[in-house]
This record gives structure tokens, C-alpha cells and sequence, in this order.
């Protein structure tokens, strides 16, 4: 007879198993795995024995014995819930997730009403990264067991892990993506204003503007003092037009919180838009103290000078310098030639693609150097969209002539070689820009939208280099469009192609600006809400005099921007 087996007590199987559990239960693993065994000398298909004996081995690691064990157990009785369970348990302990989540929920299957089942299954596809499928199944144990405390932490910590996981994918541009992660959460933590405003945030990326306000409004209600709620409220009342509305709105989110730095930047976009340059340019100066500053390029010289208009430049260097995008460094280059006139030497430092245009566009009277070049010394340095504040720009006073650059006679002239002869209008044409921009969606127009424009006797020259996937189909089917390709290799080849066109049509991307600053006519497709430097309501632009804006009536309408583009072209 085995070891731990008295003679004196009970010797039936049924009470030695007994016994057996309840050394189990004082954690007695070796007792009971004594008495487990002697009933299996004698009975070598009990499968409750094979099954408890599996559990003694998961108890003192013994993981891969325990599953061989249970698995005998389940070939011998294959309906046992409890025995997948405990598989699964081992079989979790041993690195095989999915073969665990199999058996976590064929138990589940066999007996819904196994706590334990459902809690180990969202364990299991919580380490699978299934958080969504965790959460529900967290949920039903909690249903079966409301008090338990290590399910309700389980099921915190998913939702927490879900709305990071929505964060990360709202900050890497996937808003579709998160939507419905914040959606989840929201259902079961209706009371949590930050996910409201998390929600809101999804909405205004996904063009979603009206239920945006309302997620905005949700949050307010809930926390009426959450300053970014208020700020975002108005960035969603920016987008539907309502500009009075969304100053407003930043105006209390800065009550609330005066040192909420984006918030005062985006009430200067927002008066900028309204034509109000003076106060705009002011607090457009708040990009800069910004706890995150990704969108500028903040760089290690910010302690050096700063120039700000008031200063006498005469005989002293001044470095001006790109912080942002191509366009804006396009657009704002405008200033250099100022400066210069105020008497100092200019170093201005662009991106590498427009170094060309640039060193051509100013001659001797500006260094030109590339961005990650090493600088030369310099007394003052000023962003180049700080310059419009420096020199007090306003709506009248404008620095608008064009052009201020020019494409190269050797670019224009390898380009009108490979474009031929011109047998009737060219123009050349951009619906789409870098898929980067956080409203990238609102900006595009689908090409298959301009599907209008083949009717024009014209030929359209595609003065992007990329198309997306999904207008590939539009490309293969516009006859009158001629498609170049990455045989545009940069900033010179596009000037050159500007150049060569009798017209360009772009939607609000570096092209629109490169076409602006070379003085061609342009026509620029706008958004329902533009971007701040195209102002309200105007068909002009006082940045650009050859520019003829075509604006959206109707959020996300551009069939009624593209009959008027396409009237245009006819006459």
C-alpha cells in the first residue's frame, strides 16, 4: 500500500480521493499526490484521479507532466469542463497561449457558468493582444461573480490597455482604427470625461465634426473645468465654420487654464482665419511653449537672440530658419529680401529639396543652407513664420509680389524637350498631398471626383510624383491626363513643370505655394474649413495675387467645386 495511505481510515476509492482534495486544499501537494497515486495503481482510468494528479503537478511546476496528465484524463472522460480548465492552466504556464484559449473556452463551452473559465480566457487573449475579446470575457465572469475583486482589476487594466492602444493609434494618424476602441470604453465608462474628450478627438480626426461637438459637449458637462475639452470643443467648432463659437471656446479653456499654450495657439489660428493678422500673429507665438512642440522644428539655439522686429539689424547676422512644412517655407521665404533691407547678412536655412530654388531666388544677398547643415556664426535668429509678427503684417500690407522665385533655364528646358509640343492648354494638377497632414482626408479630392475635368480640351499634367492606391483606378481611366511619375525628382523639375503649364490646379499643398511664389496662375481647392493663410469667403489671396481660390460650400462636397473648376477651364 502506498505511502500516506492509514490503514485505519476509510480505504474506498471515493474516500481516498477525498482526502486526497483536501490535502490539495491545505496545499499539501505531495499527500495528496501520494493518495492520487495509489488510486490510480489500482484504477488507471480514473479520470478524476489523472486530472487531480495533473493539478498536483501545475502546483509544483511541473507543467509539462501536468498536461500530459489532464490529457489523459480528457481522453478518458472528454466532457469535463473542470479538466480543460486546468489544461488550459498548464498549458498557459508553459508558453502555449492559443492552445490555453482553446481549452479556456471549450470549458467555458461545457459549463457557462465556470467562473474561473471565463476570467483564464481573457487572460489568455489579453496576453494574445485581443483586449476587445478579453473585456467581454472578463465581463462575463464578473456577471457570474460581481464581487470579485481580481476580475474587476483584470478588467480595469483592460480598458485602460484599450484606450492607450486607441491613443497611440490616434497619434499615428489610424483615428479609424481608434474610434471604435474609445467607442468600447465609453459604453462601460460612461462617467470618465477624458474619454469623452478622448472620443471627440477621434471624431474631429475622422471629419465626424458634428458628433465631435457632441462628444465635447458630453465631457464639459461632466467636468465643466477640463480646459483641453474647451479647447478641443473649439477646435471642432473651427471645423464646421463656426469661428466666433470656437474663439470663444479657447478663450475659456485659457480662463480655465492661462498656461494652456495650445490652446492660446489655436485661438491665433483661428483669428488669423478671420483676418484678424494683428492679434493672430501674437498668440501664434505660443507654438513655441508648447509642452510638445513635435510640429516645430524647436532646435538647441532657441536661448540665442531672438528677433522680433525690434532690434537694429546693420551690420549683424541674423540666421532665418524653417520650422515647419515645404509650403510654409515657400510661402514665408517671402521675407528674407525683407530683412536684407533692413541691413543685416542673411543666413536662411530651408529644407534640403528647396535649397536650389532658393540659393537662385536670392543670389549673393542670402546664404542658403540646408536643414542638419552645419550653420555659420550668427548674432539673431528668427522662425520664419515669427516674420509676419516682426514686421507687424497685417491684411493691407501684405508682401505680395510675385514672382520671387523662378525655375532653371536648364530644367525648363530638359522638361520642354520631354513634354513636346503644346496642342492645346496645359494644365497641371494635384489632388492629393502627404499623407502625414492630420486632416489629409478633408484636403484630398479623389481623383475619380475630377472626373468632370476629361470633358476639358485640354491636357492635364500630373505634377505629383506618387499616386495612392486608391486612385489608381481614376488614373488608368482619365484620358486627358498625363501621368510623369517619380520622373519628377524634385523641387526643380516641379518649378520647371509650373512653369511649362499655362495654369496649375492644386489642392492646399507645397505645389499650390511653389505655383504661388513662381507667379502662375493657380486655382487652389479648399476645404469647407481652409487652413488660416486662406482666410473667408474670398475667391483671392492677398499672399498670392495670381491665385483664384474654389472653396467648399459644404463640408466634403467637391462635386460643386469641381463644375465650377471645370466651367472655368471652358471659358
Amino acid at each position: 500500500m502506498s505511502q500516506g495511505w492509514p490503514i485505519q481510515e476509510d480505504s474506498s476509492v471515493g474516500a481516498v480521493f477525498a482526502r486526497a482534495i483536501g490535502h490539495m486544499r491545505t496545499g499539501e501537494s505531495q499527500l495528496a499526490q501520494s493518495l492520487l497515486t495509489s488510486i490510480l495503481e489500482r484504477d488507471p482510468g480514473n479520470a478524476e484521479s489523472l486530472h487531480m494528479l495533473g493539478v498536483c503537478m501545475h502546483f509544483d511546476g511541473r507543467y509539462p507532466d501536468a498536461e500530459r496528465l489532464i490529457s489523459a484524463a480528457l481522453r478518458i472522460d472528454p466532457h469535463c469542463a473542470g479538466a480543460y480548465l486546468s489544461r488550459g492552466n498548464a498549458l498557459r504556464s508553459i508558453g502555449k497561449i492559443e492552445s490555453a484559449l482553446e481549452d479556456f473556452s471549450r470549458a467555458c463551452l461545457l459549463d457557462p457558468t465556470l467562473t474561473d473559465g471565463h476570467f483564464n480566457r481573457a487572460l489568455a487573449l489579453a496576453e494574445l493582444q485581443q483586449t476587445a475579446a478579453a473585456i467581454e470575457a472578463v465581463e462575463r465572469a464578473l456577471e457570474l461573480a460581481p464581487d470579485d475583486l481580481e476580475a474587476q482589476g483584470l478588467r480595469t487594466n483592460l480598458l485602460q490597455q484599450q484606450r492607450r492602444a486607441a491613443l497611440e493609434m490616434l497619434v499615428r494618424n489610424q483615428a479609424e482604427r481608434s474610434a471604435p476602441l474609445l467607442e468600447s470604453y465609453v459604453q462601460r465608462q460612461p462617467d470618465d470625461a477624458g474619454v469623452w474628450n478622448d472620443l471627440g478627438v477621434t471624431c474631429n480626426r475622422l471629419g465626424r465634426f458634428e458628433q465631435a461637438l457632441a462628444m465635447f459637449g458630453r465631457a464639459i458637462a461632466l467636468t465643466p473645468e477640463m480646459a483641453k475639452a474647451h479647447s478641443n470643443l473649439g477646435n471642432a467648432l473651427y471645423r464646421v465654420g463656426r469661428y466666433a463659437d470656437s474663439e470663444a471656446s479657447y478663450l475659456r479653456a485659457l480662463q480655465i487654464d492661462p498656461d494652456d499654450h495650445m490652446s492660446r495657439w489655436n485661438l491665433g489660428l483661428c483669428r488669423l482665419v478671420q483676418g484678424d493678422l494683428s492679434q493672430g500673429w501674437r498668440d501664434y507665438e505660443a507654438r513655441w511653449r508648447q509642452r510638445d512642440s513635435v510640429n516645430f522644428a524647436r532646435r538647441d539655439f532657441f536661448d540665442l537672440p531672438w528677433w522680433r522686429g525690434e532690434q537694429d539689424l546693420a551690420g549683424r547676422t541674423i540666421l532665418l530658419h524653417a520650422e515647419q512644412g515645404l509650403g510654409d517655407a515657400l510661402q514665408f521665404s517671402r521675407y528674407a529680401t525683407m530683412v536684407v533691407q533692413r541691413g543685416a547678412q542673411v543666413v536662411l536655412e530651408v529644407h534640403e529639396p528647396l535649397r536650389p530654388l532658393m540659393q537662385r531666388a536670392f543670389g549673393a544677398s542670402v546664404v542658403v543652407v540646408s536643414r542638419g547643415e552645419a550653420l555659420p556664426p550668427f548674432d539673431l535668429h528668427c522662425p520664419l513664420l515669427s516674420l509676419p509678427l516682426a514686421f507687424g503684417t497685417t491684411l493691407e500690407n501684405v508682401p505680395s509680389r510675385v514672382p520671387y522665385l523662378s525655375a532653371s533655364a536648364q530644367h525648363l528646358e530638359q522638361w520642354q524637350s520631354k513634354l513636346g509640343a503644346k496642342t492645346r492648354p496645359r494644365i497641371g494638377l494635384v489632388w492629393s498631398g502627404g499623407a502625414h497632414h492630420p486632416f489629409d482626408a478633408l484636403r484630398n479630392v479623389p481623383l475619380s471626383a475630377l472626373r468632370e475635368l476629361e470633358l476639358c480640351d485640354v491636357e492635364f499634367i500630373a505634377l505629383q510624383p506618387q499616386v495612392r492606391e486608391t486612385d489608381r483606378p481614376a488614373l488608368d481611366r482619365f484620358r486627358n491626363l498625363r501621368w510623369l511619375g517619380e520622373s519628377i525628382a524634385d523641387f526643380e523639375d516641379t518649378a520647371a513643370l509650373v512653369c511649362l503649364c499655362d495654369r496649375v490646379i492644386s489642392v492646399d499643398t507645397s505645389v499650390a505655394h511653389l505655383a504661388g511664389a513662381l507667379g502662375r496662375p493657380l486655382s487652389i481647392l479648399l476645404p469647407f474649413a481652409p487652413d488660416w493663410r486662406w482666410l473667408l469667403g474670398r475667391e483671392d489671396s492677398p499672399w498670392y495675387p495670381t491665385a483664384h481660390l474654389l472653396r467648399q460650400h459644404e463640408a466634403g462636397a467637391w462635386d460643386p467645386v469641381v463644375e465650377r473648376l471645370a466651367r472655368n477651364l471652358a471659358a
